[in-house]
């Protein structure tokens, strides 16, 4: 996920905080969508072919939309992700990064990306059963692209106050 540190700083945050969570083949802001990236059909995805995403579309995406560098990219923790050669690709070539040694767990609470985004554009474009992949394809980009704008500055919002929250439960349950 890339995130918008310039909101954090208008909102009087300091930059030493670096919200973010989840990259998968999917990008997001509280401002922008960058659309789907679908991996060909049977590759086996890993550092070198991941790399390769990062060089040729990830970054450039970053690269225009935040041209002052003022993004911080995190991951999940897939084995591709962890690759030294690709976690030391991102510390040459991305503003900033959090790197495989900060990554949180997978929880609601630790990744707004696949929880919150991707868990809703799921729930829109497999709410009828598709004829193919294609169609699947088409559907998910056709939810990831209609996805309210407010919905995603929500669960981007929404991610600061849990870990907070998870700092604070040093390791205990969360209750609401």
């Amino acid at each position: 996920m890339v995130y918008d540190t310039k909101k954090n700083l208008e909102g009087g945050d300091s930059l030493e905080r670096k919200p973010g969570s989840g990259g998968h083949n999917k990008i997001l802001t509280d401002e922008f969508l960058m659309p789907p990236y679908w991996f060909p059909k049977g590759l086996r995805v890993g550092a070198k072919e991941y790399l390769e995403v990062m060089r040729g579309i990830a970054k450039p995406w970053m690269d225009a939309i935040y041209p002052d560098g003022n993004y911080c990219w995190q991951q999940d923790g897939a084995p591709g992700h962890k690759a030294k050669s690709l976690q030391q690709w991102c510390q040459e070539n991305l503003a900033d990064f959090c790197s495989a040694n900060c990554w949180l767990p997978p929880s609601p609470d630790a990744a707004p990306l696949d929880y919150g985004i991707w868990g809703f554009v799921e729930s829109k474009a497999c709410a009828i059963p598709h004829p193919s992949i294609n169609a699947l394809k088409a559907s998910v980009e056709k939810e990831w692209a209609a996805m309210p704008e407010e919905h995603v500055r929500k669960v981007c919002w929404a991610f600061r106050p849990r870990l907070e929250a998870m700092v604070a439960a040093t390791g205990d349950h969360l209750e609401n």
